[in-house]
Protein backbone atom coordinates (compact mmCIF):
# COMPACT_ATOMS: atom_id res chain seq x y z
CA UNK A 1 0.00 0.00 0.00
CA UNK A 2 1.29 3.42 -1.00
CA UNK A 3 2.35 5.61 1.99
CA UNK A 4 -0.51 7.22 3.78
CA UNK A 5 -2.69 5.93 0.91
CA UNK A 6 -5.20 4.38 3.49
CA UNK A 7 -5.66 7.69 4.89
CA UNK A 8 -5.93 9.88 1.45
CA UNK A 9 -8.51 6.94 0.77
CA UNK A 10 -10.65 7.98 3.60
CA UNK A 11 -9.91 11.69 2.82
CA UNK A 12 -7.69 12.36 5.48
CA UNK A 13 -4.97 14.30 3.88
CA UNK A 14 -3.36 15.75 6.86
CA UNK A 15 -2.88 12.15 8.36
CA UNK A 16 -2.13 11.19 4.73
CA UNK A 17 0.28 13.41 4.43
CA UNK A 18 1.99 12.89 7.14
CA UNK A 19 2.79 9.38 7.05
CA UNK A 20 3.68 9.88 3.77
CA UNK A 21 6.21 12.64 4.65
CA UNK A 22 8.05 10.55 7.38
CA UNK A 23 8.02 7.27 5.78
CA UNK A 24 9.87 8.62 2.51
CA UNK A 25 12.30 10.98 4.60
CA UNK A 26 13.10 7.99 6.70
CA UNK A 27 13.84 5.78 3.65
CA UNK A 28 15.60 8.99 2.25
CA UNK A 29 17.97 9.34 5.15
CA UNK A 30 18.34 5.45 5.65
CA UNK A 31 19.93 5.23 1.94
CA UNK A 32 22.30 8.12 2.71
CA UNK A 33 23.06 5.85 5.82
CA UNK A 34 23.40 2.80 3.90
CA UNK A 35 26.90 3.21 2.60
CA UNK A 36 28.19 3.70 6.35
CA UNK A 37 27.03 0.48 7.47
CA UNK A 38 29.27 -2.66 7.69
CA UNK A 39 28.58 -5.03 5.24
CA UNK A 40 30.74 -7.83 6.69
CA UNK A 41 30.86 -10.68 7.70
CA UNK A 42 26.68 -9.90 8.06
CA UNK A 43 25.53 -6.36 7.39
CA UNK A 44 24.45 -4.11 9.98
CA UNK A 45 20.54 -3.77 9.90
CA UNK A 46 19.33 -0.21 8.89
CA UNK A 47 17.70 1.65 11.92
CA UNK A 48 16.06 4.36 9.11
CA UNK A 49 14.59 1.47 6.94
CA UNK A 50 13.52 -0.63 9.94
CA UNK A 51 11.92 2.55 11.05
CA UNK A 52 10.07 3.68 8.15
CA UNK A 53 8.88 -0.17 7.56
CA UNK A 54 7.39 0.50 11.24
CA UNK A 55 5.83 3.53 10.80
CA UNK A 56 4.45 2.06 7.32
CA UNK A 57 3.09 -0.48 9.40
CA UNK A 58 1.32 2.22 11.91
CA UNK A 59 -0.05 3.82 8.84
CA UNK A 60 -2.08 1.06 7.78
CA UNK A 61 -3.63 0.22 11.37
CA UNK A 62 -4.78 4.18 12.09
CA UNK A 63 -6.39 3.85 8.25
CA UNK A 64 -8.05 0.85 9.01
CA UNK A 65 -9.06 1.96 12.69
CA UNK A 66 -10.79 5.21 11.57
CA UNK A 67 -12.25 2.89 8.70
CA UNK A 68 -14.18 0.85 11.35
CA UNK A 69 -15.12 3.66 13.41
CA UNK A 70 -16.57 5.41 9.89
CA UNK A 71 -18.86 2.21 9.82
CA UNK A 72 -19.65 2.02 13.62
CA UNK A 73 -17.92 -1.22 13.33
CA UNK A 74 -20.57 -3.10 11.72
CA UNK A 75 -20.27 -6.24 10.82
CA UNK A 76 -17.49 -6.91 13.51
CA UNK A 77 -17.56 -9.33 15.90
CA UNK A 78 -14.89 -8.06 17.80
CA UNK A 79 -14.21 -4.14 18.90
CA UNK A 80 -11.44 -2.34 17.96
CA UNK A 81 -8.37 -0.67 20.04
CA UNK A 82 -9.13 2.72 20.35
CA UNK A 83 -6.25 3.88 22.69
CA UNK A 84 -3.58 7.01 21.59
CA UNK A 85 -0.70 6.04 19.63
CA UNK A 86 1.31 7.44 22.19
CA UNK A 87 -0.20 5.16 24.43
CA UNK A 88 0.99 2.03 22.79
CA UNK A 89 4.56 3.79 23.03
CA UNK A 90 4.13 3.94 26.35
CA UNK A 91 2.42 0.57 27.13
CA UNK A 92 5.96 -1.09 27.72
CA UNK A 93 6.78 1.08 30.64
CA UNK A 94 3.62 1.38 32.71
CA UNK A 95 3.39 -0.78 35.71
CA UNK A 96 0.11 -2.56 35.23
CA UNK A 97 1.84 -3.90 32.05
CA UNK A 98 5.02 -4.57 33.56
CA UNK A 99 3.64 -6.42 36.72
CA UNK A 100 1.40 -8.76 34.17
CA UNK A 101 2.86 -12.30 34.12
CA UNK A 102 1.54 -12.55 30.43
CA UNK A 103 4.27 -9.49 30.05
CA UNK A 104 7.03 -10.60 31.61
CA UNK A 105 6.61 -14.21 31.46
CA UNK A 106 6.77 -13.84 27.52
CA UNK A 107 9.46 -11.41 27.61
CA UNK A 108 11.62 -13.89 29.99
CA UNK A 109 11.35 -16.37 27.81
CA UNK A 110 13.24 -14.36 25.54
CA UNK A 111 16.22 -15.02 27.46
CA UNK A 112 15.73 -18.67 27.56
CA UNK A 113 15.34 -19.06 24.00
CA UNK A 114 18.51 -16.69 23.42
CA UNK A 115 19.74 -19.19 25.81
CA UNK A 116 19.02 -22.53 24.34
CA UNK A 117 20.26 -20.94 20.52
CA UNK A 118 24.29 -20.46 22.46
CA UNK A 119 23.57 -24.08 24.03
CA UNK A 120 23.50 -25.91 20.55
CA UNK A 121 25.78 -23.06 18.31
CA UNK A 122 28.30 -23.08 21.33
CA UNK A 123 30.51 -20.31 20.12
CA UNK A 124 34.04 -19.87 21.24
CA UNK A 125 34.06 -16.46 22.07
CA UNK A 126 31.73 -14.14 24.62
CA UNK A 127 30.99 -10.54 25.83
CA UNK A 128 34.45 -10.55 27.96
CA UNK A 129 36.44 -11.39 25.09
CA UNK A 130 35.26 -8.57 22.46
CA UNK A 131 37.91 -5.65 22.26
CA UNK A 132 35.77 -3.40 19.67
CA UNK A 133 32.28 -3.08 18.69
CA UNK A 134 32.02 -1.18 14.77
CA UNK A 135 28.87 0.56 14.24
CA UNK A 136 27.77 2.50 11.48
CA UNK A 137 31.33 2.46 10.14
CA UNK A 138 32.47 3.96 13.45
CA UNK A 139 34.98 2.03 15.84
CA UNK A 140 33.70 1.55 19.78
CA UNK A 141 35.50 -0.02 22.42
CA UNK A 142 33.76 -2.95 23.89
CA UNK A 143 31.39 -1.11 26.73
CA UNK A 144 30.37 1.99 24.85
CA UNK A 145 29.88 -0.20 21.81
CA UNK A 146 27.57 -2.31 23.78
CA UNK A 147 25.77 1.12 25.29
CA UNK A 148 25.50 2.09 21.46
CA UNK A 149 24.24 -1.48 20.79
CA UNK A 150 21.65 -1.36 23.39
CA UNK A 151 20.01 1.88 22.65
CA UNK A 152 19.90 0.47 19.05
CA UNK A 153 18.16 -2.48 20.24
CA UNK A 154 15.82 0.23 22.31
CA UNK A 155 14.58 2.14 19.21
CA UNK A 156 14.01 -1.14 16.46
CA UNK A 157 12.67 -3.36 19.64
CA UNK A 158 9.90 -0.16 20.44
CA UNK A 159 8.82 0.49 16.97
CA UNK A 160 8.70 -3.25 16.10
CA UNK A 161 6.67 -4.28 18.82
CA UNK A 162 4.16 -1.19 18.28
CA UNK A 163 4.36 -1.48 14.46
CA UNK A 164 4.01 -5.31 14.52
CA UNK A 165 1.61 -5.72 17.15
CA UNK A 166 -0.89 -2.64 15.27
CA UNK A 167 -0.33 -4.71 11.96
CA UNK A 168 -0.50 -8.26 12.83
CA UNK A 169 -2.60 -8.09 15.68
CA UNK A 170 -4.68 -4.86 15.38
CA UNK A 171 -5.35 -5.78 11.41
CA UNK A 172 -4.64 -9.27 10.15
CA UNK A 173 -6.01 -10.84 12.95
CA UNK A 174 -8.95 -9.04 13.68
CA UNK A 175 -9.87 -9.46 9.71
CA UNK A 176 -8.99 -13.34 9.60
CA UNK A 177 -10.83 -13.65 12.92
CA UNK A 178 -13.67 -11.82 11.13
CA UNK A 179 -13.59 -14.39 8.33
CA UNK A 180 -12.46 -17.45 10.13
CA UNK A 181 -13.66 -17.59 13.61
CA UNK A 182 -11.75 -16.61 16.53
CA UNK A 183 -9.41 -19.69 17.05
CA UNK A 184 -8.91 -20.15 13.41
CA UNK A 185 -8.45 -16.70 12.50
CA UNK A 186 -5.44 -16.69 15.29
CA UNK A 187 -4.05 -19.44 14.35
CA UNK A 188 -3.97 -18.52 10.40
CA UNK A 189 -2.84 -14.60 11.51
CA UNK A 190 0.16 -15.81 13.65
CA UNK A 191 1.50 -18.73 11.09
CA UNK A 192 1.48 -15.18 8.37
CA UNK A 193 3.46 -13.31 11.42
CA UNK A 194 5.73 -16.27 11.27
CA UNK A 195 6.38 -16.62 7.67
CA UNK A 196 7.00 -12.81 7.96
CA UNK A 197 10.09 -13.56 9.92
CA UNK A 198 11.52 -15.43 7.12
CA UNK A 199 12.28 -12.42 5.70
CA UNK A 200 14.30 -11.03 8.24
CA UNK A 201 17.86 -10.23 7.57
CA UNK A 202 20.85 -11.15 9.79
CA UNK A 203 18.88 -15.02 10.76
CA UNK A 204 20.67 -18.13 10.37
CA UNK A 205 18.09 -20.62 10.12
CA UNK A 206 14.91 -18.76 8.88
CA UNK A 207 12.65 -22.18 9.20
CA UNK A 208 13.62 -21.94 13.36
CA UNK A 209 12.96 -18.05 13.32
CA UNK A 210 10.04 -18.55 11.41
CA UNK A 211 8.56 -21.06 13.96
CA UNK A 212 9.37 -19.00 17.28
CA UNK A 213 7.64 -16.02 15.75
CA UNK A 214 4.76 -17.96 14.78
CA UNK A 215 4.23 -19.68 18.21
CA UNK A 216 5.06 -15.91 19.86
CA UNK A 217 2.42 -14.66 17.64
CA UNK A 218 -0.32 -17.13 18.32
CA UNK A 219 0.72 -16.63 22.04
CA UNK A 220 0.11 -12.84 21.56
CA UNK A 221 -3.04 -12.76 19.55
CA UNK A 222 -3.80 -14.55 22.58
CA UNK A 223 -2.94 -11.93 24.93
CA UNK A 224 -4.52 -10.19 22.68
CA UNK A 225 -8.10 -11.70 22.40
CA UNK A 226 -7.74 -11.97 26.43
CA UNK A 227 -7.05 -8.28 26.99
CA UNK A 228 -10.36 -6.95 25.23
CA UNK A 229 -8.87 -7.14 22.29
CA UNK A 230 -6.62 -4.28 23.55
CA UNK A 231 -3.11 -4.08 22.17
CA UNK A 232 -1.36 -2.22 25.28
CA UNK A 233 -0.18 -5.90 27.46
CA UNK A 234 0.80 -7.23 23.99
CA UNK A 235 2.75 -4.28 22.75
CA UNK A 236 4.91 -4.50 26.06
CA UNK A 237 5.19 -8.45 25.88
CA UNK A 238 6.39 -7.83 22.39
CA UNK A 239 9.16 -5.11 23.02
CA UNK A 240 10.51 -6.96 26.13
CA UNK A 241 10.81 -9.98 24.54
CA UNK A 242 12.65 -8.29 21.84
CA UNK A 243 15.15 -6.32 24.65
CA UNK A 244 15.85 -9.31 26.62
CA UNK A 245 16.67 -11.89 23.58
CA UNK A 246 18.82 -9.44 22.18
CA UNK A 247 20.47 -8.09 24.72
CA UNK A 248 21.47 -12.33 25.93
CA UNK A 249 22.15 -12.59 22.57
CA UNK A 250 24.86 -10.01 22.34
CA UNK A 251 26.53 -11.29 26.00
CA UNK A 252 26.67 -14.91 24.89
CA UNK A 253 27.66 -14.78 21.22
CA UNK A 254 28.53 -11.34 20.27
CA UNK A 255 29.42 -12.17 16.71
CA UNK A 256 26.01 -13.66 15.98
CA UNK A 257 24.04 -10.84 17.63
CA UNK A 258 20.49 -9.89 15.83
CA UNK A 259 21.38 -6.23 14.68
CA UNK A 260 23.89 -7.95 12.80
CA UNK A 261 26.66 -5.31 14.85
CA UNK A 262 30.30 -6.33 13.32
CA UNK A 263 32.66 -7.04 16.54
CA UNK A 264 35.96 -7.81 17.31
CA UNK A 265 37.82 -10.15 19.72
CA UNK A 266 41.10 -9.58 21.37
CA UNK A 267 42.25 -13.05 20.58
Amino acid sequence: MFPGGGHFYLGESREGIIYLGSELSLAGAGYYLNSSLEKEPREELNLLYILAIKEHELGIFTAYRNARLDIENQGYPVPFDSSPISELFLSPFRFINLSSPAVFGFALSGIAIAYGEWLVNKPNKGFDQISDVYVMGNRINRNPGFSTYEALLFSISLSAAVGEEAAWRGVVQTEYERIFGRVKGLVAASLMFGLSHMLNPNITNRYWEAGVASVGGIYLGWVYQRDGYRLSKSVAAHFWYNILAGTTAFILDPENNPLGIRVEFNF
